[in-house]
């Protein structure tokens, strides 16, 4: 996958964007929020297969069956997987949480320590040390 040459300036203009914009499915819940930053500065879709077809925990606890069951083998499909400690700016990454998935997507951003996911309230900031998984984007 090849990033647009003027992606830094994308990628802090989508964080910006969603700053504030809080969780919601189907719209803005971390696979999409992932997706539509890694759109941003690839112009490539990875959600598009099932973009607008669910808006509901049950609808994306569906598709996220249909696709292989877990947030890290839907990556593992669409981008390769790195060790966590290479992971830089624009990669994707998976905090593991409580919940019916096995964790969340994210994007690594400040100075590639920190990785941003969407929260309740907007993005929310975390160590990426506290990452299990990453992909290169």
């Amino acid at each position: 996958m090849m990033r647009d040459s003027t992606w830094p300036v994308k990628l802090n203009r989508f964080m910006r964007d969603r700053h504030h914009v809080p969780f919601s499915w189907g719209s803005n819940d971390c696979v999409l929020f992932a997706a539509d930053g890694i759109k941003a500065i690839t112009g490539k879709d990875l959600a598009e297969k099932f973009r607008g077809k669910y808006r509901s925990l049950s609808g994306a606890l569906k598709i996220l069956k249909a696709e292989g069951g877990t947030l890290a083998g839907l990556a593992d499909d669409r981008l390769e997987r790195i060790p966590v400690t290479l992971a830089q700016r624009g990669d994707l990454v998976l905090h593991k949480q409580q919940g019916p998935f096995d964790g969340a997507l994210g994007l690594v951003y400040l100075g590639g320590v920190q990785a941003a996911f969407v929260g309740e309230e907007g993005i929310k900031l975390i160590p990426l040390n506290s990452c299990s998984a990453a992909w290169r984007v």
